[in-house]
This record gives C-alpha cells, structure tokens and sequence, in this order.
C-alpha cells in the first residue's frame, strides 16, 4: 500500500510535497490539496470499486478531448513511467489533476455576468461534446439518437421503491437520528403522493427520441468556478457519460434557483444565444427536475438504511435534505 505521499511522486518530480485533506463530497472520494513546486494539484481517490480501470480510461480521454478543445475540466496527469493517468492502491484509483482556479456561486450570490457567461460556456461544451467520438462505438461515451439513459434510469429507482419499500423506510427512520429523521418524513411523504405521476411523465419523455453526447450528468452549482465572472472550471467530472443535455441544465439550475421560474428562464434564454432548445429539450428538462426532486431524497434515506451514511456526513446531508424539502412540497 501507498500512502497519499508516495502516490504523488508517481506523477512529479517533486522532492517534498504538501498535502492538505479537503472535503470529498459525498461520494466516498478522498482529495487532497497538493501544493509543490510545480504548482497546485488536486490528488483524488475514487471510492472502492466505483469505477474500474477501462471505465476511469474512458473518462480520462473524454476529459483530454474537452481540455484539447480549450475547456477548463480538471484533466489528470500522466504517471512519469508510463501513459497511465491513475494509479491503483488499497482497492483505489488514485489520479492527480491540476487544481483549478475560482470559486463556485450560489443562486443568492451569482451575478448576472456570471449566470450569462457560465451557460454559455456549458452551451458550447455541449456543441463540442456532441463531436466527441469514441473507440469501436462504445455506449457509455457515444453520440446517438435515442431516449435518455437517466429517463429509463429513474424509472427504474422508481419501480425499485413500491410502497412496501417506502414502509420500511418509515420503519428505518424510527432508528436514525431524530433531526435526519425528520427531515426525511416529508420526503416519504412527497413521493408517495407524486411517484406515480413522474413516472408518467418519464414514461412519456422515454419514448421521445433525442440528442445523446457526453454530459456532466451531476452539475451542480458547485461544480461550476468562476473568478470573477468568467468561467475557470468545470469540476468532479466522476458521473460524466453519454446523456441528454437536460441532465446537465435541470441539475445545475435547480441546485442554483430551485423553484425560481424567472431565473429558469434567464439561464435557459442565455444558453439559447448559444445552442437552442426546442419543445421535447425544453420539455426533458423540466420533467428531469422534477424527478430528480422527487428521488434525492431517496438517496439519502436509501444510504441511511444500508449503513453508508458516516456521522460526520450527517450535518452536510441534512443540509443538503433541508432544501429539497420546499422543492417536494411544490411538485
């Protein structure tokens, strides 16, 4: 086993770097702040069993195509023996990417210049992405026609939770600490009223053909840097593969404006100057916001049932279920 140190000097040649642990968000990933001589890096380890080696390669050539057209993605490093971008340790893929510049916004501090700048610039990643060619047609990167992968997606979460599934929640919840559990009543609540009408809504959206590229597919506003009001980053690239672009707009906006139909529209009006919509987009994007409304909640409680919610995760998720909540009551 290699510790975090070690793995660094596989990618440089640095004698005595720095390492500063930084929050992984929730998806198991260790980071690492790593400052050197040659700058500073961001040193990540994918959770266990998260990705495999072909899936990660993948992701890494997507990520090099979106760097070579001039984007600001994080693209990982080489090893310095070897064409490597990852390295495997203690059941890890451990890669190092430059840590880049800017800080991400919320829908209360994002300024007009920013919002107008940042849907452009996803605007014309898309335009890009929908270039992107792929080794012998592979799926999971590959542009096509069809029907979104995350539609069927979700239309499967939502069968995997019949009502029987939902009691023992309600039952699971008795046990979980008491703010956790309150906070997810509502979401039990909310779909068990709403379940059956998203599905419908999904199942009309699944037999609508569409355009299907490379996407970010978890863009949340945190995942969006500026300095200043330009774009410096496009961040924690971990779920990107061939989907519609409404997974990418319902996910950013409804993290940055919620129910907001206003600033929905000034986003949307924005990427539009760039890469129009028409009705089935416009369309798919509001039926993935509301499913995604519907079963983020389900996540959480579905994590808190298997055991994989630690205790110092907890004030961060609940946070995170304390704004769903409104969102739920409006479905």
């Amino acid at each position: 086993m290699f510790s975090p140190h070690e793995i660094v000097k596989l990618f440089l040649l640095v004698s005595d770097p720095q390492l500063k642990p930084v929050r992984g968000g929730f998806s198991g990933a260790h980071v690492f702040q790593v400052q050197c001589s040659l700058g500073s890096f961001a040193l990540r380890a994918w959770p266990p069993h998260s990705f495999s080696e072909a899936r990660l390669g993948k992701l890494h050539r997507y990520l090099r195509f979106l760097n070579e057209s001039g984007f600001p993605v994080p693209l990982p490093r080489k090893m310095i023996h070897g064409h490597q971008t990852f390295f495997s340790s203690d059941n890890r893929l451990w890669q190092l990417e430059p840590w880049l510049p800017g800080q991400s916004v919320t829908g209360q501090t994002i300024s007009d210049p920013q919002l107008i700048n940042g849907m452009r610039s996803l605007a014309r990643m898309h335009i890009v992405s929908s270039g992107y060619r792929t080794d012998c047609g592979d799926p999971l990167f590959q542009c096509r026609s069809g029907s979104s992968p995350a539609v069927s997606f979700r239309r499967s979460v939502i069968r995997d939770w019949p009502a029987s599934r939902v009691k023992l929640a309600w039952k699971s919840m008795r046990r979980a600490p008491q703010e956790f559990s309150q906070l997810c009543q509502p979401l039990l609540d909310g779909y068990s009223r709403m379940s059956a009408f998203v599905d419908r809504e999904l199942e009309d959206m699944e037999r609508v053909p569409v355009s299907i590229h490379p996407c970010w597919r978890d863009l949340w506003s945190e995942h969006v840097l500026f300095t200043g009001d330009e774009v410096t980053g496009f961040v924690d690239p971990g779920s990107a593969k061939a989907d519609h672009v409404s997974s990418d707009l319902s996910r950013l906006l409804g993290s940055l404006f919620g129910d907001e139909t206003s600033r929905w529209e000034t986003a949307l009006t924005a990427y539009e100057a760039v890469r129009p919509l028409d009705q089935n987009d416009r369309q798919l994007i509001r039926v993935m916001d509301r499913s995604s409304v519907l079963l983020s909640g389900l996540t959480w409680i579905d994590r808190w049932m298997k055991g994989a919610i630690a205790p110092p995760q907890l004030p961060a998720i609940c946070e995170r279920v304390r704004r769903i909540i409104p969102r739920m009551e409006n479905l």
